[in-house]
């Protein structure tokens, strides 16, 4: 705790100490498909559930590639989780690992190479016992990313919490402040960053972690902060948090769980894994307990059985 403290004394003071450039910042008017995106985020209405789709995952497709978030977009997921990784000369590029023999035909890591080193690698099959052959793209940079998923599907990032400045910085520079959600851990510190750098630019999109919290805390942070959405782990739907949870989208805030986890620490075992057998056992019961945003590695999957539902569009 001690350590996480410091961490956000140090975040603070680079985020409001360095060079001001909010005066310079107008807010780019959401478009296209994002639009209605935004609205439907803003707007938590339970009988309009909502799609991520963790890594950009999509069926035979690398994680975080070009070919994957345009199939999703097509298909019609409303976010994709894309995770970061920073490079050398501390840029950043999109891959779930470091290890870049797992992604690539090259061999490194992604942390030990310059950003020019990287954008050139074409992406290989991501099973590597069927050795498929085909054109996957390029790994990406997060500004080509970003680039890709402009006005057509909202993106929330995943990332360490001291890599949020510079990613900011570059989500501000390309006018997507309004399209990318920003999440931290829950506290009243990371409260005021979020605020404060609200206050700076309006279309700001945020969300907090919440991990061992209690139901207090949970009602605090929607009413304190107004986040978009709240990341909740939770080991067993047994505890308070969980059972608040229902509460979440009568406060205009929507409840974000991730089912792609296997490990039960995470979702209490509601995961994808299980919905494959029973999607109404896990998919159905997240969403009667009052969770809107389901973050997944099955997001075809998961739209087919909310637009069965009819809590899809």
């Amino acid at each position: 705790m001690r350590y996480y403290t410091i961490f956000f004394s140090i975040l603070m003071f680079c985020l409001f100490s360095c060079k001001d450039d909010s005066a310079e910042y107008t807010p780019r008017p959401p478009r296209g498909r994002v639009k209605k995106l935004i609205k439907i985020l803003k707007k938590a209405d339970p009988r309009k559930i909502m799609v991520a789709a963790r890594n950009a995952a999509f069926p035979d497709l690398p994680p975080n590639s070009e070919p994957a978030i345009r199939k999703l977009i097509k298909a019609g997921v409303d976010i994709v989780e894309l995770t970061v990784r920073p490079t050398a000369d501390r840029h950043f590029v999109m891959a779930g690992d470091n290890n870049l023999s797992k992604l690539t035909s090259a061999h490194g890591h992604i942390s030990k190479k310059k950003l020019s080193q990287l954008t050139n690698l074409d992406l290989k099959f991501p099973r590597e016992k069927q050795k498929k052959s085909g054109n996957y793209g390029k790994l990406l940079s997060f500004e080509q990313a970003l680039a890709v998923c402009r006005d057509k599907i909202l993106v929330s990032l995943a990332y360490r919490d001291r890599e949020m400045e510079a990613l900011l910085d570059i989500v501000r520079q390309q006018k997507m402040l309004g399209q990318v959600i920003f999440k931290l851990r829950w506290s009243e510190r990371s409260a005021q960053t979020f605020l404060s750098l609200r206050n700076q630019y309006p279309d700001l999109l945020f969300m907090f972690k919440m991990r061992h919290r209690s139901a207090e805390d949970l009602l605090s942070a929607i009413d304190f902060a107004d986040p978009v959405a709240i990341e909740i782990f939770f080991e067993s739907t047994q505890n308070d948090i969980y059972d608040y949870t229902q509460f979440v989208s009568q406060m205009n805030c929507r409840a974000w769980v991730d089912t792609y986890f296997t490990s039960a620490k995470r979702n209490s075992g509601l995961n994808d894994q299980k919905a494959a057998e029973d999607p109404e056992k896990v998919y159905g019961q997240l969403i009667k307990d009052g969770f809107t945003i389901i973050n997944t590695a099955k997001p075809l999957y998961l739209l087919s059985y909310l637009k069965e539902k009819e809590l899809h569009r």
